[in-house]
């Protein structure tokens, strides 16, 4: 029963997410240390009383692997719960009744467990602060605690729902904002964990591994089952990795013994092989489910494909979007990014990511709107701020997009990206002297940005300050993408400065580099001539 529990834990399509994500490697090391730690503890209690240096031995090994297990994952938290859960079934140390909890069996069970439940509390402290300091927890705003426990009786019905019926499996089951408690998948969630905990005390009278199966499951989904909301999730295939376990041993056990067989027939050979079929079928159905759900992690791609097909939410729309956006694929990517914008109006990243999609197909008002939408929703965002305004400037609208880039330097001193587009505005204003302050900034911040030297460069020129202007067009053609354009107008500063060759070899590099560039060909014949003119 114990090897088919394990082959049907190992194989089953719940575990490709800790397995194929890379992040998640973490979940795999914290169970081998989990589950070493167990072991140890259960032989442990099988030692005999008269051999207390190998009982001192097993259970300070027991604590070593608890340790292992924590800084794996800080989901080994709930470790001390469950052995003082497998202290009343299967060891038995103590009953659940009146007596048997104030029993010494029980306070000494408990009392053990002291060093295990202090490093606990010290792990779990760490944690919410780790959490807290990368503002991933859900704001109580977001999420009241009535939702929290509505999501955790969602979670604990929908875990075993997936367990039973491992199909639309996705990375990522996303928490609907605003949420409804008393949303029907909420409530067949709830109705179907009080069933299964009437039943379970009901059947404690016989056994209790039902009880103590459900109990385990519960403690050691508790980190995230909710309560403490972190992420923009309210389920995920990962937290499963040993929640489950109980579950799968239970299932191995009525697989494998057969339980019901005989109510449904009375011959001993078809018992025997339903008895055969019915794990055969079980671990074939379990390997051909999980086959595809690695395929589903195959790239970026498919696995939010797979998410917008069975889990779509606004997240995995712009996931995917953002994906075939990378990918050079826009078209393909704009219905998903406005279904994310659709599905989340409130969502600044959502209008963003859309902006400059439309952008980079060339559909700039409607682009604008977007990012419009982004620096409301996020008003003291200057990333958006910064792009609005260079959006701004590329239709024309000057004063406009000096007004948003000044918020965007004044909300991130340092962002050289929005001072080079602040200088560049300003330069279009004729504010030629503030230009050059902002692009000497950014290039303190970021010397290596080329188009801030292309800008200083026009800047100076137009101060007919030569010297400096061919100086940082030099600069800048040490970095420029469109070396064409800065090899133009070097050679318009030397013209000015009165060196025509000098300057019809600039314009000649630029015509080699971009044999349609009209203006540099102009400014090459005029240099030509002018040149030619000296000479005679």
């Amino acid at each position: 029963v114990a090897a088919f529990a394990a082959l049907v834990f190992a194989i089953h399509p719940l575990r490709v997410e800790s397995v194929a994500w890379a992040t998640e490697r973490k979940d795999v090391l914290c169970a081998l240390f989990y589950l070493l730690a167990v072991l140890v503890y259960l032989r442990r209690k099988q030692v005999p009383s008269g051999r207390p240096a190998v009982q001192r031995r097993g259970y300070w090994l027991c604590f070593l692997l608890f340790v292992l297990a924590l800084l794996s994952k800080s989901m080994a938290v709930t470790m001390p719960a469950v052995l003082l859960l497998l202290d009343i079934y299967p060891l038995r140390r103590f009953s659940l009744t009146v007596a048997g909890l104030r029993s010494s069996q029980a306070r000494w069970a408990l009392l053990e467990k002291v060093p295990f439940f202090a490093l606990s509390a010290l792990a779990s402290i760490g944690a919410f602060r780790g959490t807290i300091a990368e503002s991933v927890l859900t704001t109580e705003e977001a999420l009241r605690w009535v939702d929290r426990a509505a999501v955790a009786v969602y979670g604990l019905g929908f875990y075993l729902s997936k367990l039973v019926f491992p199909s639309r499996l996705a990375n990522l089951y996303a928490l609907p904002i605003p949420f409804d408690p008393l949303a029907p998948p909420v409530l067949l969630s709830a109705v179907s964990v009080a069933g299964l905990v009437l039943l379970s005390t009901w059947l404690a009278r016989r056994t209790l591994v039902f009880l103590i199966a459900f109990a385990i499951y519960t403690v050691i989904l508790l980190p995230v089952i909710g309560i403490f909301h972190n992420g923009p999730q309210i389920a995920a295939d990962r937290y499963t990795y040993l929640a489950l376990l109980p579950w799968t041993i239970l299932l191995g056990a009525a697989v494998l013994g057969g339980w019901g067989v005989p109510a449904l027939t009375s011959r001993a050979r078809l018992r025997v092989v339903a008895l055969i079929i019915a794990p055969l079928l079980l671990v074939l159905t379990l390997g051909v489910l999980t086959w595809r759900q690695v395929q589903v992690w195959h790239d970026s791609e498919t696995l939010w494909a797979n998410a917008v097909r069975y889990a779509p939410s606004a997240q995995a729309h712009r996931a995917l979007g953002r994906e075939l956006v990378r990918l050079g694929r826009i078209p393909e990517a704009l219905p998903h990014l406005r279904a994310s914008a659709d599905l989340r109006p409130d969502g600044p990243w959502e209008h963003y990511e859309l902006g400059a999609a439309l952008e980079r197909l060339g559909q700039r008002p409607e682009a604008t709107e977007h990012y419009v939408r982004a620096a409301r929703l996020s008003p003291t965002n200057p990333h958006f701020r910064n792009y609005l305004g260079l959006a701004l400037l590329k239709e024309g609208r000057v004063d406009e997009a000096v007004t948003e880039l000044r918020r965007a330097v004044a909300l991130r001193g340092d962002a050289a990206e929005a001072r080079k587009n602040l200088g560049t505005a300003l330069a279009r204003q004729g504010r030629d002297a503030e230009a050059i302050e902002q692009f000497e900034e950014a290039l303190r911040l970021s010397p290596d940005l080329a188009e801030v030297h292309e800008g200083l460069g026009l800047a100076f020129m137009r101060r007919s300050d030569f010297p400096r202007a061919i100086r940082e067009f030099r600069a800048a053609l040490r970095q420029s993408k469109d070396a064409a354009q800065v090899h133009n107008n070097l050679g318009v500063a030397l013209a000015r400065q009165g060196d025509p060759e000098g300057a019809a070899r600039e314009f000649r590099v630029a015509v080699e580099l971009r044999p349609d560039f009209v203006a540099a060909q102009r400014n090459l014949d005029a240099a030509l001539y002018e040149a030619e003119s000296r000479r005679r």
